[in-house]
């Protein structure tokens, strides 16, 4: 059972943060590889590769740590992070070695223009049940007059 999925946005958001901050998944290792690097003459495109590798290994983990406890199995990669290829495709890639159906976006972008056609939809749907709502009191007040 996906529990998560019905939980608020922001709950599950604080859970995967305070997933985070448990298992110390924070930004010093990242920071202090990433100055290591450049001390060492390392080249930035291996850097860059080696910081999106990092981040890819880390999300994986965490949808791994998250499955564990939530039984979850379905990931959607969404957002203006995923528009870098690179990390979207590295993160599916590990995210599919570890028996996750990965969901990402195909007709809509995954930036801004996604999140306003999704706010849209939302707002579409609030006034549709609002209506339907209102409908409905008004035939069960109709039916209470007669």
């Amino acid at each position: 059972m996906e529990v998560i999925r019905y939980l608020p946005s922001l709950q599950r958001q604080s859970l995967i943060r305070k997933y985070l901050r448990k298992r110390e998944i924070g930004r010093s290792k990242f920071i202090r590889q990433i100055v290591g690097d450049v001390l060492d003459g390392v080249l930035p495109g291996v850097i860059s590769r080696r910081f999106h590798d990092g981040l890819a290994d880390v999300l994986a983990r965490t949808a791994v740590a998250v499955r564990e406890r939530y039984e979850l199995d379905h990931v959607c990669l969404s957002g203006e992070t995923f528009q870098n290829i690179y990390l979207a495709e590295r993160l599916e890639e590990l995210l599919l070695q570890h028996h996750f159906q990965v969901f990402t976006h195909a007709e809509v972008p995954c930036g801004d223009g996604g999140l306003s056609l999704g706010q849209a939809m939302v707002a579409a749907a609030t006034l549709a049940s609002r209506q339907e709502h209102s409908e409905k009191s008004q035939t069960e007040l109709a039916g209470a007059a007669l």
